[in-house]
């Protein structure tokens, strides 16, 4: 893995950049992103649409939020 790496000039994340990265997943941002889902389009390949998360928006947040969380 190593020299693979060493053959690629890939950018590295500044401590303010990884501390971002590495901040917790809001309930308010699941939120965000459910909304913005298109609501006839899956999102891959689970065949759920953007509606599904929508209308169970209230019971699916907790669930990410726990599965998302560090803990």
């Amino acid at each position: 893995m190593n020299k693979f790496l060493v053959t690629y000039n890939l950018p590295i994340l500044n401590y303010e950049e990884k501390e971002n990265l590495n901040r917790p997943i809001t309930s308010k941002k699941i939120e965000s992103v459910i909304k913005t889902c298109p609501t006839k389009k899956s999102s891959g390949t689970d065949v759920f649409m953007g509606e599904f998360y929508q209308k169970l928006k209230e019971e699916l947040v907790p669930v990410f939020s726990k599965m998302l969380s560090k803990n």
